[in-house]
Order: structure tokens, then sequence, then C-alpha cells
């Protein structure tokens, strides 16, 4: 990874690894419901559109990047079930 994207990086899953580590007693993460998942997102996005202080607007944005990515999980899992020529549309 270039150098220039680190603290980027450093910061945004330092924020998702808080979140993750809070809602450890939650399952499913790793075969969720993408639509659930979009639902999440959409939730999470209108709360930090309100959220009026710097912890809440970070904590949205993590929830955010946290159910991005296990959509991102659940698109690569299910692409690598399917043959190469089927799986962009």
């Amino acid at each position: 990874m270039s150098n220039k994207y680190k603290v980027l990086f450093d910061a945004g899953n330092a924020a998702q690894l808080e979140k993750l580590q809070a809602n450890e007693h939650k399952d499913g993460w790793n075969n969720i419901d993408i639509e659930y998942a979009r639902d999440e997102i959409w939730m999470n996005f209108f709360e930090l559109d309100i959220a009026t202080n710097l912890a809440t607007t970070r904590s949205k944005a993590a929830d955010i990047a946290n159910f991005a990515h296990m959509i991102i999980l659940a698109c690569d899992t299910k692409l690598a079930k399917v043959p190469k020529e089927d799986s962009y549309d």
C-alpha cells in the first residue's frame, strides 16, 4: 500500500475495529444478507447526517464502513462460486 494512503487506512481501521469489538457479541458479519447491510448503511448515513458531535460522526462513519466491508465480503464469497464469465454485470 502506498504510504500516502496509510494514515487514511490507519484511522479508518482503528475506528472500525473499535465498533467491531464493541459489537463482538453479535454474529453474522461473515455471511450478512446484502440487502440488510445496505439498509444498515442507509440508517447509519441518516444518523451521520444529523450527528451533532465528532464522536458520533466518527462512530457512524465507522459503522458505514464496516457494513460496506461486509457487503464486499459477501460479494466476493458469492463471486468466487460463479464462473468468471458470469460474475460481472
